[in-house]
């Protein structure tokens, strides 16, 4: 999967936007879920996905990592209740 996701970058930067797209969705179904060494809060703040922000394909994924990490932190604040 991570290799999914380098390779979904490397696609991006060469403006081959459509295969990065797929390519970091099956990394999504595949498990990723954007933990790289850089930690970014977003996904669209990797800079070698600037060139898919406008599309509605990208903007899907981001919920898709948002509504993970939502429901990572609820899980995390039950433990941290109990």
């Amino acid at each position: 999967m991570w290799f999914d996701a380098d390779s979904a970058a490397l696609f991006a930067v060469e403006g081959r936007k459509d295969e990065a797209l797929a390519t970091l969705q099956r990394a999504f179904r595949r498990g990723w879920r954007q933990n790289g060494g850089a930690d970014l809060r977003d996904i669209a703040d990797e800079p070698a996905f600037r060139s898919m922000s406008g599309d509605p394909r990208f903007a899907q994924l981001r919920g898709l990592l948002a509504a993970h990490y939502a429901r990572e932190r609820q899980e995390v604040a039950l433990l941290l209740r109990s």
